[in-house]
């Protein structure tokens, strides 16, 4: 499933460009944050914290990924760009 989501969300920074897909991941978690501050149950909460954990995890995600391939591209080697990727994000 994570593959999946990867995938998926790997396609849309290719075609769009980070910046359109960080801007649109940050309008999910914020969307969740209203619905989480609107909430008048515990479904609409774990709704509202489901979209905050789903927008902020993917563009996480993605910032680290988008880090390494710019480091691949800049020569490092794998080991190296994993390092730096997972040290920057």
């Amino acid at each position: 499933s994570d593959a999946a989501v990867d995938e998926v969300a790997s396609e849309l920074l290719d075609r769009y460009g980070p910046r359109l897909v960080d801007s649109a991941l940050l309008l999910v978690a914020a969307s969740g944050a209203l619905v989480f501050a609107l909430a008048d149950g515990v479904w609409t909460l774990l709704v509202g914290r489901a979209l905050i954990g789903l927008g902020v995890a993917i563009d996480y995600s993605l910032f680290v990924a988008n880090r390494f391939r710019e480091e691949l591209h800049r020569g490092k080697n794998v080991d190296d760009a994993v390092a730096l990727a997972e040290y920057c994000g």
